[in-house]
C-alpha cells in the first residue's frame, strides 16, 4: 500500500515535466506559456528548442582584483581572521562603538614592520600593532570588515576572510 501510494506522487510530481511549451507573439514581443491561446495558431516547443540564458561573467572590483593579480606566496602568518564580531553579527550600540578582534598566529612581526590594518567597507579604517581594535561612531547598517598584515612599504602579506556585521543605533524614529 505505502509503496503504491509513493510510486503514485513520485508519477503525479514528474507530470510537470511533460507539460507542453506555446510561443505566441503579441504586442510586447515573443511570450512563452504552458497555455495555448485559442486565437493563435499555438507553435509548440522542445525544450531544446527554447532560447539560451545569456549569462555575464562578472569582472572583480578593488580588492577582489588585486587579490587575484597577487601571486601566490608563503603563508608568513598560519591564521589571520577577524573573530569579533563574528560574521552576520547584529551589533546594538547607540554610540557607534564596535569592538574588533583579531586573531594573529604567531604574533605579529613588529620589527619587520608588519603592520594590521583594517578595513572597512572596503576602506582602511585602522593600522595597528595591537589585534584588538576599538571602533567608535560609526554609522548604523550592514558593514563588512577585513584585516590585513602590510609591511612597512605597504605591501600586502596576507588578508583575513571578510566579515559581515550589523551595527543598529537607537533613534527617534525607530
Amino acid at each position: 500500500m505505502m509503496h503504491t501510494l509513493l510510486l503514485t506522487i513520485l508519477l503525479l510530481i514528474t507530470l510537470p515535466a511533460r507539460a507542453e511549451i506555446y510561443q505566441q507573439q503579441g504586442p510586447e514581443g515573443t511570450s512563452y506559456t504552458d497555455r495555448p491561446n485559442p486565437s493563435d495558431p499555438a507553435v509548440v516547443l522542445k525544450a531544446d528548442d527554447l532560447p539560451a540564458i545569456n549569462t555575464i561573467a562578472i569582472q572583480a572590483t578593488g580588492v577582489e582584483a588585486a587579490t587575484e593579480n597577487r601571486p601566490a606566496q608563503a603563508k608568513v602568518y598560519s591564521e589571520l581572521a577577524i573573530k569579533v564580531p563574528v560574521h552576520d553579527a547584529i551589533i546594538r550600540d547607540n554610540a557607534g562603538n564596535v569592538l574588533v578582534n583579531v586573531t594573529i598566529v604567531p604574533d605579529i612581526h613588529i620589527k619587520h614592520g608588519h603592520q594590521l590594518v583594517l578595513y572597512m567597507d572596503h576602506q582602511p579604517i585602522a593600522h595597528s600593532a595591537s589585534p584588538i581594535i576599538q571602533l567608535t561612531n560609526l554609522d548604523r547598517g550592514s558593514h563588512t570588515l577585513q584585516a590585513q598584515i602590510q609591511s612597512a612599504q605597504g605591501k600586502v602579506i596576507q588578508e583575513s576572510a571578510q566579515i559581515l556585521f550589523h551595527l543598529q543605533r537607537y533613534h527617534l524614529g525607530q
